[in-house]
């Protein structure tokens, strides 16, 4: 039997590399890894990062360095090679809870190898009770797995006390979307919920992506937008156009316009004023996604994240097949919002099925990989313009279909379009209509 220790040297140095770029994942990955839990050098690392993180000390390479001289195992120089190394090694820290299980995992396969590695030693000299050697091995055995399932299952006598305990607090609504209909269905958007807005191509997703964005920007706090699909510029000037009541074409002709400079100006003022951050940069990961929304929640909070689109982002496994990839996606976006503690709005495409039907009302079946998302999102809504597949309906008319909601039922809501302005509207009483809606001190519905 091989008696070389399980480990992953690259999953260490990851991880040690994470820290240095950003020392706040010790919090997250803290709680599931050990400085034991490292086979070779990276554990004094890890240890002495550790120890300056806690006493909220710097943890760079010179500071970590410096603290490691404790252990006098090998000079400064050294230190600093390894740590420098780790870290040019590893790009970012968005993958350091990834990398850290990894790392945990290993330690478990190597203790339980040691575990029977002893017990394989103890019984070929038969000097000891074979069954104080099961004992032993099925001590670490059930260490292992009470370590893996993190520690016990709850009564559920536990359970009905926590929800008593909520029930007895008073539950605040979620975050408006400024859709009224929606908003009395859904509740609002609720922390941790995934909520899907799927369309085909052109219908409009997109602009009522920015509606909820602006409208939630305005009255409940910073929106980040990640779009896969269009600029920063692009959905900039669509937020200026809808503002100004008029179309994205015009808007060089309004500011040129003596008269109409003034209401240009004032919306370019109150849409500066909004708390909405945009990242464009292509070929994101979920990683990448979840490492930056951490960083603007932590520096000036997040009260939504918007992400457009789904099948748009980048996959970890590319060599996967295309349905794996999106169950995986459409499963870390539903970690998203776990983890930040708020909604997710995930805009995705439908299948092409859709065109061969008559009736192309959409239904959760033409989701593609309509499974996962299916499964992983807490409200599914499909965005229908009757009139791009039925020349007789209304251009001005819309639906807003919810087809799947944990927080209620299910509904279809009457919207309004706007073409030249790309903008949806409530039916009864519109919530974009002029630059009024991106007035923070306003309540949207003037």
């Amino acid at each position: 039997m091989s008696k070389l220790p399980l480990r992953d040297f690259e999953a260490e140095k990851a991880v040690i590399g994470s820290i240095l770029h950003d020392s706040v994942v010790l919090d997250e990955i803290a709680p599931l890894l050990k400085p034991e839990d490292f086979a070779g050098e990276h554990g004094k690392i890890y240890r002495a990062a550790l120890k300056l993180h806690r006493n909220s000390d710097p943890v760079d390479v010179v500071s970590v360095a410096n603290a490691l001289q404790l252990f006098g195992a090998a000079d400064e120089g050294f230190w600093v090679k390894m740590l420098v190394d780790a870290m040019e090694s590893t790009y970012h820290s968005g993958h350091a809870k990834y990398h850290a299980s990894i790392v945990a995992s290993k330690a478990s396969d190597r203790r339980l190898l040691e575990a029977l590695q002893r017990g394989a030693d103890e019984l070929q000299t038969q000097a000891v009770d074979r069954f104080a050697v099961i004992n032993r091995i099925e001590s670490e055995i059930d260490a292992q797995s009470e370590q893996r399932t993190n520690g016990r299952a709850i009564a559920v006598s536990e359970v009905l006390l926590d929800i008593i305990a909520d029930l007895e607090r008073e539950t605040p609504p979620g975050i408006k979307s400024g859709i009224r209909e929606l908003d009395a269905t859904t509740d609002g958007m609720k922390p941790e919920d995934m909520i899907v807005l799927a369309a085909r191509p052109g219908v409009g997703k997109s602009s009522l992506m920015l509606g909820i964005a602006t409208y939630t920007a305005k009255t409940a706090g910073p929106v980040l937008i990640v779009s896969q699909e269009m600029s920063r510029a692009q959905l900039t000037t669509r937020m200026l156009a809808a503002a100004c009541g008029t179309s994205p074409k015009s808007l060089r002709g309004m500011l040129k316009n003596d008269n109409q400079r003034k209401p240009f100006m004032e919306a370019v003022e109150a849409i500066g004023k909004l708390p909405l951050l945009f990242d464009d940069q292509p070929n994101r990961h979920m990683s990448d996604i979840e490492a930056l929304a951490k960083i603007h929640k932590r520096n000036g909070g997040l009260a939504l994240v918007c992400l457009d689109y789904l099948q748009l982002i980048k996959p970890n496994d590319g060599r996967a097949p295309a349905e794996s990839q999106i169950a995986q996606i459409s499963r870390d976006c539903k970690m998203l919002g776990k983890s930040l503690g708020l909604p997710v709005l995930v805009l995705a495409q439908l299948n092409r099925a859709i065109e061969n039907r008559d009736n192309r009302r959409p239904k959760l079946s033409d989701l593609r990989s309509s499974g996962a998302i299916e499964q992983d999102a807490d409200v599914v809504m499909f965005l229908d313009r009757k009139s791009m597949w039925d020349q007789r309906a209304n251009p001005e008319e819309a639906m807003l279909i919810v087809e799947k909601n944990r927080h209620g039922e299910t509904k279809d809501i009457a919207l309004t379009w706007n073409g030249p302005t790309m903008k949806f509207s409530n039916v009864d009483k519109p919530t974009w209509t002029s630059a009024d809606m991106y007035n923070p001190s306003g309540d949207g519905d003037d």
